[in-house]
Formats: structure tokens, C-alpha cells, sequence
């Protein structure tokens, strides 16, 4: 358990290139959002995802797939989140977390172990 304290994942956020596709769905969005995104070269991936799921909520008749908006855009630019201190109780809560599921799966098998296989 002392690796995941260790090892725990850092967030960032991801900037993706605004591609022709993408373009074509702000259209969709409504002038405030062209022009919000006129001059801008790259758009946070959260921030598209989460426009995608408003715009299909409110149209179910016309759902639009994120990966077409998406398309074949690239990574541009990745921004480290800034790391939040955890207080020492903090700590010790998650440590106990860890150490219950631990004791929870300890006696787990891979189904494949258990069936005889060996791959």
C-alpha cells in the first residue's frame, strides 16, 4: 500500500488541436462559442467532452459522437494540475481504505487460475 501513496497519479489537463470537425460542431453551438473559439489553436479536452454531452443532451434526436468532433486531432500542450497537500488524516483515512480492500482481495483468484488454465 505504501506504492500508491508513492506512485498516486498526477491530473493534468489535456489540449487538443481544434480541427476542421470540431470547428463544424461550435457552428452547431451557436455564435458566442465561434467566436469564443475563433483565434484559439487548441481546446481542453474536458472542456470539448463536456460541450459534446450538453449539446446531446438537449438534442437526442441529433446525437453527435465525440470521437467524430475529435477526429484525428493531436495533443498540443499537457498542463500540470497543481498537487494538493494531503492533511496527515487525510493520509491515514486512505491508508485504511487501502489497507481494507487489500484484506478484501487478498484471497481473490484470476478466473483463468482458478478454471485450470494456464494462459
Amino acid at each position: 500500500s505504501r506504492f500508491f501513496f508513492e506512485h498516486a497519479p498526477t491530473m493534468s489537463r489535456l489540449f487538443i488541436e481544434i480541427t476542421p470537425a470540431a470547428q463544424d460542431f461550435f457552428k452547431k453551438l451557436g455564435p458566442k462559442v465561434v467566436k469564443g473559439y475563433a483565434e484559439a489553436k487548441s481546446v481542453d479536452i474536458d472542456v470539448l467532452t463536456g460541450l459534446v454531452n450538453d449539446y446531446n443532451a438537449k438534442h437526442p434526436k441529433a446525437l453527435v459522437p465525440l470521437h467524430e468532433v475529435v477526429g484525428d486531432a493531436q495533443v498540443v500542450r499537457r498542463v500540470a494540475a497543481p498537487v494538493q497537500q494531503m492533511s496527515e488524516m487525510d493520509r491515514l483515512k486512505l491508508l485504511q481504505e487501502e489497507k481494507k480492500y487489500q484484506k478484501l482481495v487478498q484471497d481473490v483468484e484470476p478466473l483463468r487460475k482458478r478454471r485450470g488454465q494456464n494462459n
